[in-house]
């Protein structure tokens, strides 16, 4: 499947205007937030059910002691709440909700790497489709520019290469001159790592994070 030029959003013919760079920063914060609330959950979680199993299984062994059942009752009362608690917080920062589509990834990358005055190098011969929520792929591309260091002032341009083999796409994002120095990955650039990958796995695919570059591997959509 060969995609036509998609536009993003933020796409203009103009020089980026302030409300262009508004809005990649509130995509940025949104994709955060909502990557931020799911780890919460994730983590709560998990003892949560350690809890609510331990307390099921002493309400059966003290099934004939009334008050210590009784306050075991209040204890899952609370578990129960603090559980859906976390879901309304997850639902509630839900990012990109949409149904995966056919989108031109190349199209946006390209578009937002040069935005951020970089260079592209495109080596696919056609251009390929991949099936995923473009608005998630800008955060996720976004996310890989802040990784390399891209945004900051002085910071590096930023460089694509894109290639396709054996049916499966290559964006690559690299520090221009820097190819081979670590990509660090601190506090908040853990997230934002977190967060591309997810997006790299919804498109059943994977991120690579090596040789200085951050890169998502995506299967071409079949036509």
């Amino acid at each position: 499947m060969n995609c036509r030029k998609s536009h993003s959003p933020s796409e203009s013919t103009d020089e980026p205007d302030v409300h262009a760079w508004e809005r990649l920063a509130e995509l940025e914060r949104r994709s955060l937030l909502a990557e931020q609330a799911r780890q919460l959950a994730h983590r709560m979680r998990t003892p949560l059910n350690v809890i609510e199993l331990i307390c099921e299984t002493l309400q059966l062994e003290l099934q004939h002691e009334q008050g210590k059942a009784e306050r075991l009752d209040a204890v899952l009362d609370a578990v129960t709440r603090l559980s859906t608690t976390l879901t309304e917080t997850v639902k509630s920062n839900r990012f990109a909700p949409g149904p995966p589509r056919a989108m031109d990834p190349i199209a946006i990358a390209a578009q937002l790497v040069r935005l951020h005055d970089g260079e592209v190098e495109d080596r696919a011969e056609a251009r390929p489709c991949v099936l995923l929520d473009p608005m998630a792929f800008e955060a996720a591309i976004l996310h890989a520019l802040r990784l390399i260091g891209v945004g900051a002032r002085p910071g590096p341009r930023p460089l694509l290469r894109c290639a396709v083999v054996d049916g499966v796409l290559s964006l690559s994002l690299a520090a221009s001159g820097a190819i081979g120095a670590p990509v660090g990955i601190l506090n908040n650039e853990s997230l934002m790592l977190q967060a591309a990958a997810r997006v790299a796995r919804d498109g059943g695919g994977r991120l690579a994070v090596e040789d200085g570059a951050v890169t998502f591997l995506l299967p071409i959509a079949a036509p």
